[in-house]
């Protein structure tokens, strides 16, 4: 350029680049002046910030909030959409002060859904009790025994039980199955002479049910007023066939054994869904307020929602997150509603045999076009962990760790909710119930331990995956998850990095039980 036509250019040239200054700047002040940030430090901000139904919640007697609940360090789970109404418990609403916040939380989306002078007695409650399908409660009329010196059986208002259901698509209102079905059924119940002051775990005879009873939302709902059905998704759309055999698929507990040993060919062609229009289920949510997935054996919700359909589970999130159905989920049901399963719940046979069911395997773990991870209904952007102790932080941290710091996590204890509404989740629990501090995020000690179970793998997780396919991948993350629970050494490393380098432990990986599932044969199986 010559020296002149530069000048003039240059001088337009600054003079446009002040106005964009101005103009950038204008809409910077209006951003911030939008935001109404509260002067003070970050903590004040984020309390702030906070809607004010939450700060309400916060302010219930005996509760206070835990504000480093989620792993990593300094973040926090949100609902995926603004609109959306999410409440996760461990145990139920299982005090006064979660009971006091649980309906103030329900009268606010009253009156949001339904006019200023509604309350949580204005809403109608749909019960999902599919996790509690394999409960051996349900199902024998004899059932009864003590847990921690309180007396429960078939008549006691938390504990579900056949006759007790309110089934709005039935004609007598109880479930399509009858108990007879297992009570006949290979691996069903046999006769148990229950007595009421015996052990819930010894007296059962069922190895293939859980000894213990689900907790029935319906004893809070109907203390607070609200009108509730129950459907199980299983018992609605399930073949009889495949009830039948679900005792022999069930796995209550973790038995390398029936991991070893192939399903039975019989098993590979089970009929799966009856006659039943799934459209007929998507069509009963419009006369809900509430959807409470209840507690138990999150794999069970998982075969529900499968036999559901897509169809279904699309219905039902768009309806939460448009903000005409609040969703409650306990136990289970936070699990199933998070973005992935944070769970050692063990049903490798379940998963076998579903991976050849084109019709369920859509919403299953085996599925390779899910992506690794996501594998609830993504209600919110981080997984739920309930029940949650000090054993659990190293299998957190170290799962945490496996994914690059890219997963959230929420240790959720006994006795404690998650409150999430318009993009913001207040964690709670009750100040009359003793609670140990949560252990921080320490990356080095997360990667170390998951280096220790690549090397146990001898290969690499994602080579390991590809090698053998994502269903066995997922059971080797849940074998090293359970090694990682229970190694109390680890957890004392977890609490004094310094710990290691004066007493290493390791994950004592080495017992006979891992052995047997990572021969390359056993693993073909």
């Amino acid at each position: 350029f010559k020296r002149g036509k530069f000048n003039v250019q240059y001088e337009l040239f600054a003079k446009r680049m002040k106005l964009f200054q101005a103009f950038a700047t204008s809409i910077l002040i209006a951003v911030l002046a939008h935001r109404e940030r509260i002067p003070g430090s970050l903590e004040e901000d984020r309390q702030e910030d906070l809607p004010s139904l939450l700060k309400r919640i916060s302010q219930t007697k005996d509760l206070f909030e835990q504000p480093d609940l989620v792993v990593p360090s300094g973040t926090q789970c949100k609902p995926n959409k603004p609109d959306a109404n999410l409440v996760f418990l461990s145990n139920g609403i299982s005090t006064d002060s979660l009971t006091e916040a649980f309906k103030t939380f329900a009268s606010s989306f009253a009156e949001k859904k339904k006019g200023s002078d509604k309350e949580a007695a204005d809403l109608k409650a749909l019960i999902l009790w599919d996790s509690c399908f394999m409960m051996e409660s349900v199902w024998s009329q004899n059932w009864k025994c003590t847990y921690d010196g309180t007396a429960k059986n078939a008549d006691s208002p938390d504990v579900y039980h056949h006759g007790k259901f309110k089934n709005p698509l039935s004609e007598d209102h109880t479930p399509f199955t009858q108990p007879a079905l297992f009570h006949s059924a290979q691996n069903g119940i046999p006769d148990t002479s229950w007595e009421q002051d015996g052990d819930c775990e010894s007296q059962s005879r069922a190895p293939n049910f859980q000894p213990y009873w689900c907790e029935d939302f319906a004893a809070v709902f109907e203390q607070l007023g609200i009108n509730f059905d129950h459907v199980s998704l299983i018992d609605t759309l399930a073949h009889e066939d495949l009830k039948k055999n679900l005792p022999r698929i069930n796995m209550p507990r973790w038995d390398h054994h029936r991991m070893e040993k192939p399903l039975d060919a019989e098993l590979r062609h089970l009929q799966i869904r009856n006659s039943f229009k799934a459209q007929e289920l998507v069509k009963l949510l419009a006369h809900y307020d509430i959807i409470a997935f209840d507690g138990g054996n999150p794999d069970l919700h998982r075969l529900g929602l499968s036999l559901a359909g897509s169809a279904f589970r699309q219905e039902l999130s768009r309806q939460v997150n448009g903000g005409s159905l609040l969703y409650v989920g306990r136990s289970a049901g936070a699990i199933i509603a998070s973005k992935e399963s944070v769970t050692f719940e063990p049903n490798p046979a379940m998963w076998n045999l579903f991976r050849d069911q084109t019709e369920l395997l859509d919403f299953w773990p085996v599925n390779d076009d899910m992506e690794d991870g996501d594998d609830g209904l993504d209600l919110v952007d981080c997984g739920v962990r309930p029940h949650f102790n000090e054993g659990w932080e190293v299998g957190v941290q170290s799962y945490v760790s496996l994914h690059n710091r890219k997963r959230k996590i929420a240790r959720l204890q006994n006795d404690a909710g998650l409150f999430c509404t318009e993009a913001s989740c207040l964690g709670v629990a009750d100040s009359t119930k003793e609670k140990k501090p949560f252990v921080e995020y320490n990356e080095n000690y997360a990667k170390k331990k998951w280096k220790q179970v690549q090397n146990r793998l001898r290969t690499s997780p994602w080579q390991f995956r590809l090698k053998y396919g994502v269903d066995v991948y997922a059971l080797a993350l849940r074998l090293a998850w359970i090694r990682l629970k229970g190694s109390q050494c680890a957890l004392s490393e977890l609490k004094d990095p310094s710990f290691a380098k004066n007493n290493p432990c390791g994950l004592n990986l080495s017992d006979d039980v891992e052995d047997q599932l990572l021969k390359d044969e056993t693993i073909g199986d």
